[in-house]
């Protein structure tokens, strides 16, 4: 089994790390609720198109962005990205679940 090299960081020196590598945030108060709530891995996904691209790399699954964030990237973006994501999946449950129902009524 391999050992996981990444510490987990406190609030405060990942908000550091992000706004060392580039990443803007308007209220500290937020951005850490955010992070404490939601988690840095879950909100890292919605940083992707936010990451400067890495010069000269291949496409394709290699590592095509760099960790450091693009000019005028912000926490705020991040937050907006990841809600409208939460509720697509929110309106697409409810989507399902009618569907759901209709078939479960339709073969009975």
């Amino acid at each position: 089994m391999v050992a996981y090299s990444k510490p987990h960081l406190p609030y405060d020196e990942q908000l550091k790390l992000m706004a060392s590598r580039g990443m803007a945030y308007s209220d500290r108060g937020t951005a850490w609720r955010a992070l404490r709530r939601i988690g840095c891995y879950r909100l890292f996904a919605y940083t992707y198109t936010l990451r400067a691209p890495v010069s000269g790399a291949e496409p394709g699954p290699s590592k095509t962005r760099s960790d450091q964030f693009v000019g005028g990237a912000s926490f705020d973006d991040v937050l907006k990205l990841y809600e409208f994501d939460r509720k697509l999946g929110l309106c697409l449950l409810e989507g399902l679940e009618s569907l759901e129902v209709g078939l479960a009524v339709h073969i009975g």
